[in-house]
């Protein structure tokens, strides 16, 4: 079993190294988002000090950010959610700029609809540096299928998408 830990920025730097050295002692395998979106530097840091695997997530909305993130080498992983940066361009772009600098990916998800689920299946699909997924937010709803049927498919916590064009989604409204 693999274990991670969303610290959702709830850290300063030496709360984090603090923890993250007890989280070693655990397994933990990567903690996401340790310390304040802003503070790029002091994940820098956190990284140098602890053995485990260091992604930002509220810090990463545009390849900007991937870049000073990668330029700083403040992570070993971005994670990239479609509605925070704008959709699929934006998130192509952050993981191009992570694969050049040899950062690994993720993509992530809110709550959003099972059309931007579909979106972000496809994207990991599509690109081998995004190597881990975390899109099920649809599976919240009364009915996951939300009025769109197809897109993808679940089982066993795989998703196998669909081989209609475009998401492969149905409207039945």
């Amino acid at each position: 079993m693999r274990l991670r830990v969303d610290a959702n920025q709830g850290y300063t730097v030496g709360d984090a190294v603090r923890t993250l050295k007890a989280f070693e002692k655990l397994g933990v395998e990567a903690v996401e988002q340790c310390l304040p979106w802003w503070d790029v530097e002091g994940a820098r840091l956190v990284r140098s000090k602890v053995d485990m695997k260091i992604m930002l997530d509220e810090s990463i909305h545009s390849p900007s950010d991937a870049a000073r993130a990668c330029r700083l080498e403040a992570a070993d992983i971005l994670n990239i959610k479609l509605m925070k940066c704008g959709g699929l361009y934006p998130a192509e772009k952050i993981n191009a700029v992570a694969e050049a600098n040899h950062v690994q990916c993720m993509v992530g998800c809110m709550l959003e609809t099972k059309v931007a689920i579909a979106a972000g299946v496809a994207l990991v699909a599509a690109k081998s540096n995004i190597t881990e997924a975390d899109c099920d937010s649809f599976m919240y709803a009364v009915d996951p299928e939300m009025g769109m049927p197809g897109g993808f498919s679940v089982e066993g916590g795989v998703y196998t998408l669909s081989d209609k064009p475009g998401l492969g989604l149905d409207f039945d409204f």
